[in-house]
């Protein structure tokens, strides 16, 4: 197929919402394609991830359970730099983290409560 003078290779509905979803990828900003999964970055309304965090107290406890549980069977994150990121906590109000280290330590807790027994997830945590 031979384009004519002023035909170009392109469609002039490109934008519309019919077209392939492949093809829309490439027009979005990298915050708009992974919109579905971290919608709360995009959300102002979303609630503050702060409010699900243990409490500061909580956080050393649930590291050392971590450790002896988790971390010494499967040594997956580099232990001494977690430490250093939860000391940096303490008096920044959980403002001081990354999203990428905010995913680290949420899957810590999660690893570590996961990991306990339901007798001791009650006699710790009031649920």
């Amino acid at each position: 197929m031979r384009l004519e003078a002023g035909d170009s290779d392109t469609s002039e509905d490109e934008d519309s919402p019919g077209k392939p979803p492949s093809t829309q990828e490439l027009h979005r900003a990298p915050s708009e394609r992974h919109g579905f999964l971290f919608g709360h970055n995009l959300n102002p309304s979303a609630p503050d991830l702060r409010e699900f965090h243990p409490l500061p107290s909580q956080i050393p406890f649930l590291l050392d359970v971590f450790c002896e549980s988790v971390h010494s069977i499967m040594p997956i994150v580099h232990f001494p730099t977690v430490a250093k990121i939860a000391r940096d906590l303490r008096g920044s109000n959980m403002t001081s983290l990354t999203p990428a280290n905010e995913a680290l330590m949420f899957s810590i807790y999660y690893a570590t409560i996961t990991s306990m027994e339901e007798d001791d997830v009650s006699s710790h945590w009031k649920l």
